[in-house]
């Protein structure tokens, strides 16, 4: 009998300060919690950023994708046509150099 009453005494005495530390438990807890949910927040709020930033240099890459295609087409154009004109130029030099020699 005697074991019985220590031992309620003793869980009635551990009830209690369970019971005292509870609220600061709580308290703690719900600090906690709001913490993270502003972690979620600010997290949230950055992906945002990020996404925003990451779908604005692909526009950006596109552009100057398009600037690079169109300067290299500029340049394989001009390339062409110095290559025709450089040919028409050895042609005539050849053609004079043959005349040259007939003149001899």
């Amino acid at each position: 009998m005697a074991k019985e009453i220590v031992k309620k005494i003793g869980v009635s005495t551990m009830e209690k300060t369970l019971q005292a530390f509870l609220p600061e438990v709580m308290h703690k807890l719900d600090s906690l919690q709001n913490q993270v949910a502003d972690l979620r927040k600010d997290m949230d709020a950055k992906f945002e950023r990020t996404h925003e930033l990451i779908n604005e240099l692909g526009l950006r890459l596109i552009k100057v994708e398009t600037k690079v295609d169109t300067y290299r087409e500029l340049v394989t154009s001009t390339s062409d046509k110095m290559d025709n004109f450089r040919e028409r130029l050895v042609r005539v030099e050849v053609g004079q150099s043959n005349r040259r020699k007939r003149a001899s």
